[in-house]
């Protein structure tokens, strides 16, 4: 597919100009990020404040994030290219940041070839905001490129968890996001004694950019995201360790016995992706889009049927044929997000039917 893919661009906050050919192949492996696009279709990435109207100009394809405080580089951009160039308007974050009408949103969907919804619960909203714009863009759920294969070698089988002596769960979000998982975990230990639970937060580099983190949790501790939340558990149950890259991320947790994601956002939800490529149960949420797909028996309403959330977690606890079916099922049906036919979807959307 990349030998025989338009020439790409890829916009997205991130200060930096690259090529995929010249990152580094484990980046390939692990990233499903906005930057995906660009490894698979062999393109090149520029950030926003780099890019100029001279480089829009030699791409074929532009797949520009929407990034909420950049949207006027956006359409600058957009409003300049040739008309060989196809524009791809790739939505950021959650559907609830669109829900209010935004007049850059709005100019950006109208100059836009294709809008692409990264969550199938939010596409009657771009449908509904291109039609009130006028927009003859094509609004279409095409998502995001999923390195299978490259997360796939992660995987631990399905019976190594399931002998395992220890049950450990890990919680998805970072935990001063949310609790809820946090509480299904705390109650499932009530009647397991072999389980333990583990969370994350970030490590805060010295950075500028992080002077608000630092004056917001009143430390210069790089470790003050993790000491507050340390403070706020106050479990020692409760395993907290600081985020780590993606290829980090796969190999510390490709042995928990399942993972938490009671998510209430309608976003690109990666976690569940990653839950089905390494073959792991994950209790989660329909708002993620993915979960209904992947884990039908393990997926919730919402986010605050804590009740349901440990009645599985005991089931999956407890009952291996149920784990087993859980864990199969969504191996089997990951292909679907894989990065070839995500590539294949998108082609077929800008040109019609392409090999």
């Amino acid at each position: 597919m990349k030998s025989q893919a338009p020439s790409t661009l890829v916009l997205s906050a991130p200060s930096g100009r690259w090529k995929a050919k010249e990152e580094i192949a484990s980046q390939a492996a692990t990233m499903n990020g906005v930057e995906a696009w660009v490894y698979a279709l062999g393109g090149d990435y520029l950030g926003y404040k780099q890019a100029t109207v001279q480089d829009i100009a030699r791409y074929s394809i532009v797949i520009a994030n929407t990034n909420l405080s950049f949207l006027p580089d956006f359409i600058r951009l957009a409003e300049s290219r040739p008309q060989h160039t196809r524009w791809v308007m790739l939505i950021e974050g959650g559907a609830s940041d669109y829900i209010l009408l935004n007049p850059n949103v709005q100019h950006a969907i109208a100059v836009s070839d294709i809008v692409n919804c990264i969550n199938r619960y939010s596409l009657p909203l771009f449908q509904e905001l291109a039609r009130l714009v006028g927009s003859s863009a094509l609004v279409e759920y095409i998502g995001i490129p999923y390195p299978v294969g490259g997360i796939r070698k992660y995987r631990i089988p399905v019976e190594t968890r399931l002998q395992s002596q220890r049950k450990n769960l890990m919680l998805c979000p970072f935990l001063l996001t949310r609790s809820n998982d946090y509480a299904v975990a705390h109650a499932l230990k009530q009647g397991h004694s072999n389980v333990s639970y583990y969370g994350y937060e970030q490590r805060l580099s010295r950075k500028w950019s992080n002077l608000h983190s630092f004056w917001e949790n009143r430390s210069l501790s790089p470790l003050a995201r993790v000491e507050k939340a340390a403070k706020l558990y106050a479990d020692p149950h409760l395993e907290i360790r600081t985020a780590s890259d993606l290829g980090g991320f796969f190999s510390q947790n490709a042995d928990a016995f399942f993972w938490l994601n009671l998510d209430p956002r309608f976003t690109w939800a990666r976690y569940v992706l990653d839950a089905a490529a390494l073959g792991i149960p994950i209790i989660t949420t329909a708002s993620t889009g993915h979960g209904e797909i992947l884990f039908p028996q393990t997926t919730l309403a919402n986010e605050y049927q804590l009740g349901d959330a440990i009645e599985l977690g005991r089931r999956l606890l407890d009952d291996a044929s149920f784990y087993r079916s859980v864990a199969e099922y969504s191996k089997e049906h990951i292909e679907s997000f894989s990065s070839e036919q995500c590539v294949t979807r998108l082609l077929s959307a800008l040109y019609g039917t392409r090999s």
